[in-house]
Formats: structure tokens, sequence, C-alpha cells
């Protein structure tokens, strides 16, 4: 595995952290209680990023 696979990798796990705290913070606001909804929401984005580096590394 080269270093340019990892700094894929990294990008769109970090994209999908992003992506899973933005939807954490809408379950969070929506439940009333943010804590309870950015939890999740940080699992669903790690699991995102690691699909999308996985289907498009």
């Amino acid at each position: 595995m080269s270093a340019d696979d990892d700094a894929k990798k990294r990008k769109y796990i970090g994209m999908g952290l992003c992506f899973g705290v933005a939807i954490g913070c809408g379950i969070g606001v929506a439940m009333g209680n943010l804590a309870l909804g950015i939890g999740p929401g940080i699992a669903i984005g790690i699991g995102i990023g690691a699909l999308l580096s996985k289907r498009r590394g």
C-alpha cells in the first residue's frame, strides 16, 4: 500500500466524519439532545468514509 492510498483513505474518512457529524447534529436537534445525536453521527460518518474509501480506492 502506497502513501497515496493512505492519503485517499484519510480523505474519505474525513469527509465521512464531516457528513456524519452533520447528520448527528440534525438527529440530535430533532431529538432535543444534541449530545445523543453526535455520538451515533460520528459512528455513521466513519462507516460512510470507510465504505467510500473501499469503493473508490
